[in-house]
Protein backbone atom coordinates (compact mmCIF):
# COMPACT_ATOMS: atom_id res chain seq x y z
CA UNK A 1 0.00 0.00 0.00
CA UNK A 2 1.05 3.54 -0.69
CA UNK A 3 -0.36 6.80 0.62
CA UNK A 4 0.29 9.90 -1.44
CA UNK A 5 0.29 13.14 0.56
CA UNK A 6 1.37 16.78 0.54
CA UNK A 7 2.72 18.77 3.45
CA UNK A 8 0.33 21.59 2.57
CA UNK A 9 -2.74 19.28 2.66
CA UNK A 10 -5.04 19.71 5.67
CA UNK A 11 -6.79 16.39 5.00
CA UNK A 12 -3.43 14.64 4.89
CA UNK A 13 -2.73 15.84 8.42
CA UNK A 14 -5.86 13.95 9.55
CA UNK A 15 -4.48 10.58 8.43
CA UNK A 16 -4.08 8.04 11.22
CA UNK A 17 -1.39 5.68 9.98
CA UNK A 18 -1.19 3.92 13.37
CA UNK A 19 1.72 1.47 13.49
CA UNK A 20 1.19 0.12 10.00
CA UNK A 21 3.99 -0.36 7.51
CA UNK A 22 2.69 1.94 4.78
CA UNK A 23 4.78 3.63 2.11
CA UNK A 24 4.13 7.39 2.55
CA UNK A 25 4.91 9.41 -0.57
CA UNK A 26 5.10 13.21 -0.38
CA UNK A 27 4.30 14.38 -3.91
CA UNK A 28 5.76 17.82 -3.09
CA UNK A 29 9.16 16.32 -2.29
CA UNK A 30 12.01 17.17 -4.64
CA UNK A 31 12.84 13.44 -4.78
CA UNK A 32 9.35 12.54 -6.09
CA UNK A 33 9.27 12.31 -9.87
CA UNK A 34 6.10 10.28 -10.46
CA UNK A 35 2.66 11.18 -11.72
CA UNK A 36 0.80 13.70 -9.57
CA UNK A 37 -2.52 12.38 -8.25
CA UNK A 38 -5.66 14.43 -8.89
CA UNK A 39 -6.07 14.94 -5.16
CA UNK A 40 -4.48 13.83 -1.91
CA UNK A 41 -4.55 11.98 0.36
CA UNK A 42 -4.64 8.98 -1.92
CA UNK A 43 -4.43 5.40 -0.71
CA UNK A 44 -3.28 3.06 -3.47
CA UNK A 45 -3.35 -0.71 -3.09
CA UNK A 46 -0.86 -2.99 -4.84
CA UNK A 47 -3.57 -4.05 -7.33
CA UNK A 48 -4.09 -0.42 -8.43
CA UNK A 49 -7.32 0.34 -6.55
CA UNK A 50 -7.29 3.93 -5.28
CA UNK A 51 -9.19 5.58 -2.42
CA UNK A 52 -9.24 9.36 -2.01
CA UNK A 53 -11.45 10.15 1.02
CA UNK A 54 -9.51 10.66 4.28
CA UNK A 55 -12.34 9.19 6.39
CA UNK A 56 -12.51 6.05 4.27
CA UNK A 57 -8.71 5.76 4.28
CA UNK A 58 -8.64 6.03 8.09
CA UNK A 59 -11.39 3.41 8.38
CA UNK A 60 -9.50 1.01 6.12
CA UNK A 61 -6.27 1.55 8.06
CA UNK A 62 -8.06 1.00 11.39
CA UNK A 63 -9.66 -2.23 10.11
CA UNK A 64 -6.27 -3.51 8.94
CA UNK A 65 -4.71 -2.58 12.26
CA UNK A 66 -7.52 -4.34 14.15
CA UNK A 67 -7.13 -7.48 12.04
CA UNK A 68 -3.36 -7.52 12.55
CA UNK A 69 -3.85 -7.12 16.30
CA UNK A 70 -6.73 -9.65 16.27
CA UNK A 71 -9.10 -7.19 17.90
CA UNK A 72 -12.79 -7.75 17.41
CA UNK A 73 -14.37 -5.55 14.81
Amino acid sequence: MKIYTKNSCNSCKQLDILNLDVNIIDVESEQYNGVLPNSVPLLQFNNGIQVYDVNIINTILAEINNALNKNTI
